[in-house]
């Protein structure tokens, strides 16, 4: 199953980059039951340098392995 993670759960940054308030915990909660579900995953992020600076980056990077999370994908937004 593939899971994006939008940015690190705990900044102002996945608001901004969802458009949506308050939008990190239901996607926090939504990944813990995923996690907990025993179901093979593959996290990842599309990262849109207008949206997402290379500070993010680094922060949601350093989250997923404070986590523990492994085999994460960084994919790069398209133009257009």
């Amino acid at each position: 199953m593939g899971f994006d993670i939008k940015a690190r759960p705990d900044s102002d940054a996945y608001d901004t980059i969802t458009g949506v308030r308050n939008s990190a915990g239901p996607a926090r909660r939504s990944l813990e039951l995923l996690l907990d579900s025993g179901t093979d995953y593959q996290l990842r992020t599309t990262v849109d340098p207008a949206l997402m600076g290379a500070d993010e980056v680094a922060a949601l990077g350093s989250w997923l392995e404070e986590q523990g999370l492994r085999g994460h994908v960084w994919q790069t937004a398209r133009e257009g």
